[in-house]
């Protein structure tokens, strides 16, 4: 009998690509579905962000000088060294270095600051600007579309509108039809 449910089951698996819940899982508290619901959605972040994160090990950039190029990239103008300094919490001495070698990389261009003759303020270079705007959303969307294509539209569809009620839920907002249906509190 069990065996013949393990075949049924690893049938099901293969036809449709996905596990079957065990009815445990479909009778699990609260508690319970919430750690596993956040489990899932850590694993989904991880494999959404695998292509960018393979993309930015392409560029060989240590951990500080990462940080160096998220401040810099975060700032909407030029930042002055202190300021790129102030940002990423390290000495003024190490960031200088992190920054010269990543002008010398292309990375980050330094320009004269026009408020002060003797200082230079430091910017994300084109090349990393054309980067963030246009390859950084190509990264991160592609993983996510060839699952919702697999999945097809209806499917693809159903799944959006479940993240949109859960998004709802967390925000503490209730759907007309949750109220109307005896789901929301007296």
């Amino acid at each position: 009998m069990v065996q013949k449910k393990a075949k049924r089951q690893s049938a099901r698996t293969r036809s449709t690509g996905t596990q079957e819940h065990s009815p445990r899982q479909r009778n699990a508290s609260i508690g319970e579905l919430a750690k596993q619901i956040e489990l899932r959605l850590n694993a989904i972040r991880q494999k959404l962000r695998q292509p960018l994160e393979s993309e930015f090990a392409r560029g060989h950039l240590t951990g500080p000088q990462r940080s160096v190029m998220s401040a810099v990239v975060a700032a909407k103008e030029p930042l002055q060294l202190r300021e790129v300094t102030y940002a990423v919490g390290l000495a003024q001495s190490t960031v200088s270095g992190i920054v010269e070698r990543l002008v010398q990389a292309g990375m980050l261009v330094r320009t004269d600051d026009p408020a002060d003759a003797r200082a230079t303020r430091i910017a994300a270079s084109p090349a990393v600007r054309d980067f963030i705007e246009k390859r950084i959303p190509e990264l991160t969307l592609s993983p996510l579309a060839a699952a919702l294509h697999k999945a097809g539209r209806k499917e693809a569809q159903a799944i959006y509108e479940a993240l949109s009620r859960l998004d709802d839920l967390l925000k503490g907002r209730q759907s007309g039809a949750s109220r109307g249906a005896g789901g929301g509190a007296a």
